[in-house]
């Protein structure tokens, strides 16, 4: 299951952090590169919230600002093959982590696979 949640100062650097399973971070790259091809504007990336750092990542077509706690990830024509190159690589990593940049946003975005499970309160 993909999780999300925004971390300050999480390793140094504000981050979205999405951590995942290599089958969904395999799946990730199909649906950005699905996306990429498409003539939608903007998707959210679907993953449940990390209670207490709750966060929304949009992946866009164009670069637009940022806003409080939803994040925009530019997953264009031009910039989907790196991203899903990326993306395939921790698919076939045991563990393993990748950076992306965030429009408009000082923080990173951090794709994790078997790395950080954020735990649930209770």
């Amino acid at each position: 299951m993909r999780q999300i949640g925004f971390f300050e100062q999480f390793k140094g650097a504000d981050t979205v952090l999405v951590s995942t399973t290599a089958e969904d971070a395999a799946a990730l790259a199909v649906e950005l590169e699905r996306f990429a091809q498409s003539q939608a504007v903007a998707v959210e990336v679907s993953a449940a919230r990390v209670p207490g750092h709750e966060a929304k990542l949009m992946a866009v077509r164009e670069a637009r600002a940022s806003s409080d706690r939803e994040f925009r990830w530019l997953c264009g024509g031009s910039e989907a093959p790196q991203i899903i190159a990326k993306l395939k690589s921790l698919a076939t990593a045991g563990a393993g982590h990748q950076y992306f940049e965030l429009c408009g946003s000082p923080a990173q975005l951090m794709v994790s696979v078997g790395e950080y499970v954020p735990k649930k309160d209770g």
